[in-house]
């Protein structure tokens, strides 16, 4: 089991994956190495750890995102399509269009 926590403003949203989506989350969790932070760290905003509670690592914004799509790319049922919506409301700019000419 796998236990993946997103942190945005002062809330923290959780995740636990197991059985055949763990093997897949730890695979997706190995290409986030350029984006990793110090755990407890004001930039790691994305943890994971296992089910004795042992960090897998933890992430910035960035690494965040990416996972994101990740996630959007290879799985569309929840828990992955949760974590991926919840992440990307959180670093998408809600505001993207207000610029662009009507």
């Amino acid at each position: 089991m796998i236990l993946l926590r997103f942190r945005h403003d002062s809330q923290t949203s959780e995740w636990r994956f197991d059985g055949i989506d763990e093997p897949a989350l730890r695979r997706m969790l190995q290409e986030l190495g350029v984006y990793s932070a110090e755990r407890g760290s004001a930039e790691a905003v994305l943890e994971a750890e296992d089910v004795n509670g042992t960090s897998l690592g933890s992430w910035t914004r960035g690494g965040a995102a990416h996972l994101a799509s990740v996630m959007f790319r290879e799985r569309q049922t929840p828990p992955w399509s949760d974590v991926e919506e919840a992440i990307q409301a959180a670093v998408m700019d809600p505001h993207a269009d207000e610029a662009a000419p009507a």
